[in-house]
């Protein structure tokens, strides 16, 4: 069996939810429309959600990384 048919076994779902949070993070930053505030606060954007998607990218990643190591020490 290899390393990912593995990982997918025993880790599976920390994997597969890493690869959601990391899509949907990166998605967010290459596609980036800022929210919309109220009209009389004289602001830009609501959220910043440059930092948010970054973040959601980044342990997304970390997520698959650790699923990754923990399921190939498994298999040792």
């Amino acid at each position: 069996m290899n390393t990912l048919a593995f990982v997918l076994r025993h880790h599976g779902f920390q994997f597969l939810a890493g690869a959601a949070l990391a899509l949907v993070g990166f998605y967010g930053i290459l596609v980036h429309e800022p929210a919309k505030a109220p009209e009389g606060l004289g602001v830009e954007s609501a959220i910043p959600t440059d930092w948010i998607c970054a973040v959601a990218g980044v342990i997304g990643i970390i997520n698959i990384l650790l699923a990754w190591i923990k399921g190939a020490d498994l298999r040792r």
